[in-house]
């Protein structure tokens, strides 16, 4: 546990900005705006992770910012 948050910014590359557009992800201390947000999917269509569900190391996972 760190005081770091994964952090999703924009990349606008010609007319590709936006959410399906490319995206580039950092680590930010604290990160409280929008983009530190994610929702978690199991890998291959799997569902959305619950908030508190403990995910297991090694696990494959999508993040959707």
């Amino acid at each position: 546990n760190t005081a770091y948050r994964l952090h999703s910014h924009e990349i606008p590359y010609g007319n590709q900005g936006g959410a399906s557009g490319p995206q580039s992800v950092t680590d930010v201390p604290g990160g409280t705006e929008v983009g530190s947000y994610w929702q978690v999917m199991g890998a291959h269509d799997g569902p959305y992770c619950r908030a508190e569900e403990t995910i297991a190391n090694g696990s494959l996972v999508r993040l959707y910012a």
